[in-house]
């Protein structure tokens, strides 16, 4: 009987006849299929890793399945895009009657305040508010110009969330009365606004709480965050933390981990009371 093996291993056929002994034959056909299962790198001469062999063209299909896979994701977000750009071309306004919506809007907010004469309002084309023909921070006094900043900061706020376009939709204030406060009389007597804070301090404060008190109830999907050491009665029921800033009656402050510990006498007598 004729003993007969066709196999291919580099390129050559090999056959083996009735004369090849059969450990010839169980040899070459062990070392041809651990040939196809495994890839030898020979790093080093005692050292070999092993690694099975990938089907044919296994590699490709992974390559042309993730180029499909990134050729669709590019047209999802090419897709996404023209969309946003036909709802903005829809929407779009002329950059001066934005300007001048704008310019209605913080007219509206600062009257709101009590500002007195409101005239001459205006924006530049930088987006700078311009009151009486002078530039919002040439107006004079530190306490009109903090409330002309703090209506535009509430202006662009409200008219954002209000139009749907892209605000987080909170507006985080500091300290909004730092200005605000009454000011000497000697300065007041040269100055009409710092005279008008002088007299109507409580009353602009109130008026400013009022405004956004009144504009959040229509809108409650939106939030205003004041920071302030004196908020007026009229929001008590909406202040969520108040900070001490006495060591002994926590929380401190506002810096969470800051509790007075340092070089303050109320800390020392805190210190002297747990010793004794």
């Amino acid at each position: 009987m004729r003993v007969a093996n066709v196999a291919e291993a580099r390129g050559e056929r090999l056959v083996f006849g009735p004369l090849a002994s059969q450990q010839i034959a169980d040899e070459f056909h062990e070392n041809l299929i651990s040939k196809r299962q495994v890839v030898i790198e020979p790093r080093s001469a005692d050292r070999l890793s092993e690694r099975p062999l990938a089907p044919h063209g296994t590699g490709n299909a992974l390559q042309l399945q993730q180029r499909e896979n990134q050729v669709r994701q590019a047209e999802a977000s090419l897709k996404e895009a023209l969309a946003r750009q036909r709802s903005l071309e829809q929407t779009h306004q002329p950059r001066d009657v934005l300007l001048a919506g704008l310019s209605e809007r913080l007219e509206a907010t600062l009257k709101a305040f009590g500002y007195p004469k409101v005239e001459q309002l205006r924006l530049q084309k930088n987006l700078v508010p311009v009151v009486r023909n002078r530039r919002y921070d040439l107006v004079g006094s530190s306490g009109a110009m903090t409330l002309i900043a703090l209506a535009w900061q509430l202006t662009i706020f409200e008219m954002s969330v209000e139009t749907g376009e892209g605000h987080p939709g909170f507006l985080l204030i500091d300290s909004p009365q730092k200005n605000l406060r009454p000011v000497s009389v000697t300065r007041a007597l040269n100055d009409d606004e710092s005279a008008w804070i002088l007299a109507d301090h409580e009353s602009i404060v109130e008026r400013i709480y009022g405004h956004m008190q009144k504009w959040l109830d229509e809108h409650p999907t939106a939030q205003i965050i004041v920071v302030d050491n004196e908020p007026p009665e009229l929001v008590s029921t909406d202040i969520v933390v108040t900070y001490s800033a006495d060591p002994l009656s926590p929380p401190y402050g506002l810096i969470h981990n800051a509790d007075g510990s340092k070089g303050t006498a109320a800390s020392t007598a805190a210190e002297n009371e747990a010793t004794s």
